[in-house]
């Protein structure tokens, strides 16, 4: 059996498109229908080209196309196993051969301070328009993979009240987050870092930096010595990350957060594509940090 033959009957109901700058306008043939993430629904006909156009002021506009060809991963059946002539077969009748791909679906944005987009363009009026509109709606909170947090509080009536169980970010606990109230470091472990959506207010957390890496056979951990308590707000309907580093001569944690605008399709991303949010729009952690002797 060639384990190189694609799955029979999977297609892929969404193409992903992100860039490293937050509130990254993405024109879908020449309409703007998305900030920061883009996901474009799978053609159900062959041989459709879409344009997906990148633009943010301050930065070189990218273009690419999301077009009907060739699987290259099909090749795979003919460099890796001697079972070529039945996986091409079998990827035949499954219709393998062709999928939608695009030459690259992140962007790197390269600063040019000449550009800024048009904002008379009519689609891009429109979605500001539906901006304004958002007033109560969850924001989404998420980290990098760095980021433990082992405390959480919303501010309410006058003080900071701790968030005692998974789903309690307000009092009517309608948000889910991931998270418990610990003081303790090592009961961070027993829940995701990324907290998700989370009532509009002002929120306190507690955190610290903690990363693992193999290194030939061992794992290795960093970790930091202090902890740090960042007093954030949570807007409605946008995305804000909270990325950790390490101070090196100290030992501190160093926390920085990004912080997007108001975003009408903030609720319609999918879950992985705002998970991992933070892993993508972060900096690079202190390459020395993970440097063993």
């Amino acid at each position: 059996m060639n384990c190189a033959t694609l799955v029979k009957g999977y297609t892929p109901k969404h193409y992903y498109f992100s860039s490293n700058e937050m509130d990254t306008s993405f024109y879908v043939d020449g309409e703007k229908v998305s900030e920061t993430i883009l996901e474009v629904p799978i053609p159900e006909v062959p041989n459709k080209t879409i344009k997906i156009r990148v633009e943010k002021s301050g930065f070189k506009p990218e273009e690419v196309e999301l077009r009907y060809q060739f699987n290259t991963n099909v090749h795979l059946n003919g460099f890796l196993l001697i079972f070529y002539p039945v996986g091409v077969l079998v990827d035949y009748y499954n219709d393998a051969f062709y999928h939608y791909s695009a030459e690259k679906d992140h962007f790197i944005l390269q600063k040019n301070s000449n550009f800024t987009e048009n904002d008379m363009n009519k689609s891009y009026i429109s979605y500001e328009e539906r901006r304004g509109k958002l007033k109560d709606a969850d924001g989404y909170l998420s980290t990098n993979r760095s980021t433990k947090i082992f405390s959480i509080a919303r501010f309410e009536k006058g003080e900071y009240i701790e968030l005692t169980n998974l789903n309690d970010s307000s009092p009517d606990n309608a948000s889910e987050i991931f998270s418990v109230a610990s003081y303790e470091k090592m009961r961070s472990a027993e829940f995701d870092k990324r907290i998700g959506f989370l009532k509009p207010g002002k929120y306190r957390i507690k955190t610290f930096f903690s990363y693992s890496t193999i290194v030939g056979r061992q794992i290795i951990t960093y970790e930091s010595k202090v902890n740090e308590t960042v007093d954030i707000e949570i807007f409605p309907s946008a995305l804000s990350i909270l990325c950790t580093d390490i101070d090196l001569k100290d030992g501190k944690t160093l926390v920085q957060r990004i912080q997007s605008k108001v975003n009408p399709d903030l609720n319609q991303f999918s879950n992985p594509m705002l998970e991992n949010s933070g892993n993508r729009f972060c900096p690079p952690i202190n390459p020395i940090v993970l440097k063993v002797e």
